[in-house]
């Protein structure tokens, strides 16, 4: 059975175990998520209820520890992945766990990705991974490479400067090098698109932009 590491237990991490089990991932894997933080994952934005005394902490549990057990996944609450070793294909966590992977997810952020080809697995000219866009628009950025992004299922605004493009299924654009853009989800749920680009590397690689003035 294949090894998956999955970095990061938020809910981008959860998200995207969810899909993974959904598509018959329990029977094809060997699974074991890091996450920072000594419990399941909850919802973050509910926390503010919590604090106003509205919701008590367990109501606001999406993944409580317990699910990972019944669902077969290696829950490490509370470990933080230091480094990741794509050529030897090795995580290594802060409290001395090195763990080999056969797939990697990388969810560390509001974003989740998986790469389906890149260097880790012997493609060093490009990299093809399928990433997950929570609702909303994330912060102006760029990135070094050269890409095509292909929206797999959902809705969309791509923002290039001051121009705005409408997408949905089946729609692709291009990315040059240092464009400075933003991919918006107009849906009220994941918006998944497929990416490739060159050279190879990570998709995580972003660089923050200041909001683009008129000329």
């Amino acid at each position: 059975m294949a090894k998956l590491v999955v970095v990061g237990n938020g809910m981008a991490g959860a998200r995207a175990l969810e899909e993974i089990l959904r598509r018959g991932g329990g029977e094809r894997f060997d699974i074991t998520v890091f996450g920072d933080e000594p419990y399941g994952n909850y919802n973050r934005i509910l926390l503010s209820n919590v604090l106003a005394g509205i919701e008590d902490t367990s109501e606001i549990y999406l993944n409580p520890v317990g699910w990972y057990a019944e669902n077969s996944i290696d829950l490490r609450a509370g470990v933080r992945v230091v480094r990741i070793d794509r050529f030897t294909r090795l995580v290594q966590a802060d409290d001395g766990t090195s763990m080999h992977y056969d797939r990697l997810v990388i969810a560390t952020g509001s974003r989740s990705f998986q790469v389906l080809f890149g260097p880790e697995n012997g493609c060093t000219r490009a990299t093809l991974f399928v990433g997950y866009v929570p609702p909303g628009r994330a912060p102006w950025h760029f990135h070094q490479y050269d890409e095509i992004v292909w929206i797999w299922n959902g809705t969309a605004r791509y923002h290039l400067g001051q121009g705005v493009s409408e997408l949905r299924s089946g729609d692709a654009v291009r990315v040059h090098p240092r464009e400075v853009h933003v991919i918006e989800n107009l849906g009220g749920g994941d918006l998944a698109l497929l990416g490739l680009f060159t050279p190879a590397g990570s998709p995580s690689a972003a660089y923050l932009a200041p909001v683009p003035v008129p000329a």
